[in-house]
């Protein structure tokens, strides 16, 4: 299909790159993955922290540290008052995972609602 249109990440890192997950599962994350990074990126909030999840190469030997997980949670901060720009804070990750499942229960946890208070 000639019209389909392709995540950023697609156009960025070829439409057969495989993030491991439905990215329509997860409308939160915003996609923001860019050529001359490593690997696909995504930005989320919650509650006003913002996190960068950045999904390398399902195979270590494609990743430019191999030794480097697949999935990785970091806080960010955004860097423009104009704007959106996420920018990773450097310290230790939050989260790390070969696993997609373990990525989508802490996704699932961080990404939930807040139940509302009823008195």
């Amino acid at each position: 299909m000639a019209n389909e249109t392709l995540a950023q990440y697609q156009e960025e890192f070829g439409t057969n790159f495989d993030l491991g997950f439905d990215l329509n599962e997860y409308p939160d994350l915003v996609d923001k993955s860019y050529r001359h990074d490593v690997a696909p990126s995504f930005y989320f909030n919650v509650d006003g922290q913002y996190f960068t999840l950045w999904v390398d190469y399902l195979e270590p030997t494609e990743r430019e540290y191999s030794e480097a997980k697949r999935y990785t949670i970091l806080k960010a901060y955004n860097d423009d008052e104009n704007g959106i720009n996420i920018v990773n804070e450097s310290e230790p990750a939050v989260f790390e995972t070969e696993s997609v499942d373990e990525l989508k229960d802490k996704l699932n946890e961080m990404l939930e609602p807040l139940p509302s208070l009823t008195l």
